[in-house]
């Protein structure tokens, strides 16, 4: 499971959701400091300062529909760059249909959340997460 320092990014145009998704990780143990940005833009923007101060971000969690840049739109944008590989990615969500939660994962996240977040919902999408990033790493490094 991630340690209770993990870095965390939540991205949400709604602040309150910050505060629920904030205490939801508080409920489970993560005792971090958890950075947050309104869209996509900001996201990649914490995301590019955090790897440039070699403490990058460990686990993002997104909501979809947000303006400027969408959080399906950060998806695609954050796999398709090569160093942030490792970034596991939860999308948390209203959009509830199976196509949109196909998407959100063939897209890269790693897993889906329909709001509202509780942390009975989170916990073992965050257990899965971890278990899926542990196995791409594995494989990882064993390429030549």
């Amino acid at each position: 499971m991630f340690a209770p320092e993990t870095r965390i990014l939540l991205v949400d145009d709604m602040t309150e959701q910050h505060d629920i998704a904030s205490g939801a990780l508080r409920s489970l143990g993560f005792n971090g400091a958890h950075k947050t940005a309104l869209n996509g833009k900001q996201a990649l923007e914490i995301l590019a300062q955090s790897l440039s101060a070699q403490q990058p971000i460990e686990l993002l969690i997104t909501d979809w529909e947000m303006p400027e840049m969408t959080g399906l739109e950060l998806v695609k944008a954050v796999r398709a760059e090569p160093a942030y590989a490792g970034l596991a990615i939860v999308m948390v969500t209203g959009l509830s249909a199976h196509g949109q939660i196909l998407e959100a994962l063939q897209a890269g996240a790693n897993n889906y959340i329909v709001k509202p977040l509780t942390p009975e919902e989170l916990q073992p999408k965050l257990v899965k997460t971890w278990d899926v990033i542990q196995k791409k790493r594995k494989i990882a490094n064993k390429q030549p």
